[in-house]
């Protein structure tokens, strides 16, 4: 694994790149709302080099965990597929009803 001396000049490059958005979602960041992510996690031997490193929601970063990008997308692809298709965990609908679940006799 290589580790780099990450420089705040490299950060505030990396930020302008991005546009001062999420690398993920493409929503604004704020210092409140952004964090930094290993596109390849450091325990699953990524570098920790500003070329492995993306300017994310804090959400989004903890929704990824140990996960690597590639997993991550697959993931986030997954659930839309399964959300545009109108299923939901435990028969609850978007509409808010529910036809089967955990409220019904």
């Amino acid at each position: 694994m290589k580790r780099d001396k990450i420089r705040i000049r490299d950060l505030r490059a990396l930020y302008a790149r991005q546009g001062g958005k999420c690398a993920y979602t493409g929503a604004d960041l704020t210092p409140e709302t952004a964090s930094l992510d290993h596109m390849t996690p450091l325990c699953r031997d990524g570098d920790h080099t500003i070329s492995n490193l993306a300017i994310v929601l804090t959400s989004v970063n903890i929704a990824k965990g140990t996960m690597t990008y590639p997993e991550f997308l697959a993931l986030c692809r997954d659930v839309a597929r399964h959300s545009q298709a109108g299923a939901a965990p435990g028969g609850v609908h978007f509409n808010g009803e529910c036809d089967r679940g955990l409220f019904n006799d």
